[in-house]
């Protein structure tokens, strides 16, 4: 009885360890390209430091992201489409990552003051909200696949992806012609 419990903990770390692994790759890799592209379209000089503050920013948000679904966020729409769970999600992790950058600045300025520059200006609060636009659509397809896994299953998605794509039985005819037409139970009534 021990060994089925230590097994079933130790199951449970390293499923936990692979999915914190595989956000932070996915949310790194965002940030990593979004602070690249920034320095360059700014000019900025501090690439490294932007790429050292995207890997803290990873681990902080894949974290957030954790503690947010044992909270439970999100539950609300467990029977609804998916489309509004993966919406809410995205937005309240777009959120999430504007509010670190918000602050990332004002630690920014706190401690490394720019020529001339006290304050966060107005300039800065338009590319935190601009980031947070990029990261919401960017976080929409991640958010799919993680939602759409809770569906088939991680791992028939494992499978779909990574060893061999599955055949799809070919649709009967009667089947085809009802594609273009929303099931009855979503059509308006005439009334």
């Amino acid at each position: 009885m021990a060994n089925e419990t230590h097994y079933s903990v130790k199951e449970r770390v390293v499923s936990e360890t692979r999915q914190f692994l595989a956000v932070f790759g996915y949310v790194w890799l965002l940030l990593a390209v979004f602070d690249l592209h920034r320095s360059l379209v700014l000019g900025d000089a501090n690439l490294i430091q932007h790429q050292s503050l995207a890997i803290f920013k990873a681990l902080a948000s894949a974290k957030i992201l954790f503690v947010a679904e044992e909270m439970r966020l999100g539950e609300r729409f467990k029977e609804k489409p998916l489309i509004w769970p993966v919406l809410f999600k995205s937005v309240l992790f777009a959120t999430l990552l504007m509010i670190f950058n918000l602050l990332e600045k004002a630690i920014e300025h706190k401690f490394w003051p720019h020529a001339g520059r006290d304050e966060i200006q107005l300039v800065d609060l338009q590319m935190i909200f601009c980031a947070g636009i990029v990261m919401f659509v960017a976080l929409i397809p991640f958010f799919g696949m993680r939602e759409l896994g809770k569906v088939v299953g991680e791992a028939e998605m494992y499978k779909l992806f990574f060893v061999q794509r599955m055949r799809l039985a070919p649709l009967p005819d009667d089947k085809k012609a009802n594609l273009s037409r929303p099931p009855a139970k979503y059509r308006k009534r005439a009334g």
